[in-house]
């Protein structure tokens, strides 16, 4: 039995390494994409308000998915409002912008869960 138990946790950190091998291949192959953001308002979750801010990402969203922004406060939650945006667009701002680097769920969010959806580490 306890053989078994040793030859399985084996298989399970090999099928482990290979998956964190291909996570990382995936994410080298994922292009960047450069995304527009607008953050939560202090006063009512949920509601997403003001200045759009861009930012780089290798995630996979779309237009409305909420995301953990890093700031120079803090970090702070945003809903995408726009995808591939053009480089020429953020020529003058792209040595300041940062990466985007977790996606929430966006129905758990709204209902005052917390639950990663995707996430590059």
């Amino acid at each position: 039995m306890e053989e078994e138990l040793k030859r399985l946790s084996k298989l399970s950190e090999d099928n482990q390494e290979d998956y964190d091998d291909r996570f990382v291949e995936d994410m080298m192959n994922r292009k960047t994409k450069i995304i527009g953001v607008k953050f939560e308002s202090k006063y009512q979750r949920g509601t997403f308000e003001g200045r759009e801010y861009s930012y780089f990402t290798k995630l996979n969203v779309k237009q409305g998915d909420i995301v953990d922004c890093p700031t120079k406060f803090g970090p702070s939650i945003g809903m995408v409002t726009r995808t591939d945006i053009k480089e020429e667009e953020i020529e003058k701002i792209k040595d300041y912008m940062k990466n985007v680097l977790l996606k929430y769920n966006r129905e758990a969010y709204l209902q005052g869960k917390i639950e990663v959806e995707e996430e590059i580490r």
